[in-house]
């Protein structure tokens, strides 16, 4: 049953929906809170997880992050 639930996307925090993730470089419009790395789950849950789905868990992730750093 947990490799079923592996495969799903996980939604971002229901603000976290309001970060917008880009490659741009944005330092230079104002302060620069700290580096973050998102995350799709671990290992095991990869195996069974479709690589579109570990990319959108792990931009989900990464908003959630950047809204926990303000």
């Amino acid at each position: 049953m947990s490799a079923l639930a592996a495969c799903k996307v996980t939604p971002p925090e229901p603000q976290a929906r309001l970060v917008t993730l880009t490659t741009i470089d944005l330092r230079s419009e104002g302060e620069s809170l700290g580096d973050i790395t998102g995350n799709q789950g671990d290992f095991v849950a990869a195996q069974f997880t479709s690589n579109n789905n570990l990319e959108t868990n792990a931009n989900h992730d990464l908003k959630n992050r950047a809204l926990k750093l303000g």
